[in-house]
Formats: C-alpha cells, sequence, structure tokens
C-alpha cells in the first residue's frame, strides 16, 4: 500500500493564489486593452462627430491646449486610423496611435489634412486612459 502526500491547507492556499496570480494579471492586462480601445474610439467618434467637450474631456487636464470655443470654425469630415494603439511599455500604461483627419475650417471652406500622433497614458487611480498629446491643431 503506498501512501501519497497530503496537502496541508496552507499549501492548497499557497498554490491557488499563484494561479490566481497569474490570472489577475493577465485579466487586468485585457481590461487595460479594452479601456484603451473604448478611450480612442470614443475620442475620434467625438471629434468627428464635432463633441468638441466630450473630446477634450479624454485629454489629461495639464495637456488641454484647447477649448471648445476655439474649435468651433472646425468641421472634421474625415478621421482614420493609421496606425491603431500600440502598447509601448511592458506594463501597459503607455500606447501610441496614429490618426490622419480631414477637416474644414467653416470661414475658408478648403479642406485639409493632418496626421496627429497621439500619446495615451493610463492612470492606475482613476483607471483611465488620458491623452497626453494634446489636441490636434487645426490651421
Amino acid at each position: 500500500m503506498t501512501t501519497r502526500p497530503v496537502m496541508t491547507p496552507f499549501a492548497l492556499f499557497l498554490v491557488a493564489c499563484m494561479a490566481l496570480g497569474g490570472g489577475c494579471a493577465r485579466v487586468e492586462k485585457e481590461k487595460k486593452a479594452r479601456g484603451l480601445e473604448a478611450a480612442v474610439t470614443a475620442y475620434g467618434n467625438s471629434l468627428r462627430w464635432t463633441y468638441y467637450d466630450t473630446a477634450l474631456g479624454y485629454l489629461h487636464p495639464s495637456y488641454r491646449n484647447a477649448t471648445p470655443e476655439q474649435l468651433k470654425n472646425v468641421r472634421v469630415t474625415s478621421y482614420e486610423v493609421v496606425q491603431p494603439p500600440l502598447l509601448t511599455d511592458e506594463e501597459q500604461t503607455r500606447a501610441e496611435q496614429v490618426v490622419q483627419i480631414e477637416y474644414v475650417l467653416r470661414d475658408e471652406q478648403v479642406v485639409r489634412t493632418l496626421a496627429d500622433r497621439q500619446d495615451w497614458r493610463y492612470d492606475a487611480q482613476t483607471k483611465n486612459w488620458w491623452l497626453y498629446s494634446g489636441a490636434p491643431v487645426f490651421r
């Protein structure tokens, strides 16, 4: 008759914690990725549909370089993602995205194009993604 080793309750607890620890980290990364995707999509839609108050709300407060009043003369006609958001660090707290924006200044009625390189950063305290590169400059 052979005896099998018996795991103590503490050993079982340690094994469960290790298994959940790896799973929790993966879940946290997935939540960050989904949050990033939601933020960049909502920001782009806000610009495209001239909800400038909403769009500027995605900018980190210290990087708000425009006001809705300054954007009243702008009508975005196209917002195309050239490079989808790419996480740039191992902790998955920074991402870059490049978009091409076509727009018209209402008082000139000339279609213009600009490339906007966006720097997104995750704030662990608020669990939000903020745009640190500021609003695009429409000239």
